[in-house]
């Protein structure tokens, strides 16, 4: 039960940042690169969602797709704004660690 709600969040999330990165690169805010990778990166989790089936080496994608989406995501708001808001990341690591979280129980 718990994994569909991971696979669900996963989905989601890589759906919006599919979204972002693809509005990102038409509006081009931000460096076509940083947003060429939100677009994959949102691709990646949407794809892991589908396909991830509980066991340790699915679910190191699902982490690495996490730790690059951050990273990205602090580039982007860097750039767009010239500093980190900490409060948009600590909600995106606390939507993340959910994810985590549901997927090890």
């Amino acid at each position: 039960m718990l994994l569909w709600i991971a696979k669900c969040f996963t989905f989601g999330y890589g759906a919006l940042s599919l979204l972002a990165g693809s509005l990102q690169f038409w509006k081009r805010n931000i460096p076509t690169w940083s947003a060429v990778g939100m677009t994959v990166i949102g691709i990646m989790l949407m794809v892991t969602a589908i396909l991830v089936n509980g066991t340790s080496k699915t679910l190191y994608v699902v982490f690495l797709c996490l730790i690059l989406m951050h990273l990205l995501s602090i580039a982007n708001g860097i750039h767009l704004y010239g500093i980190v808001n900490i409060k948009h990341h600590v909600i995106r690591l606390l939507l993340s660690l959910v994810i985590v979280l549901f997927y090890i129980m």
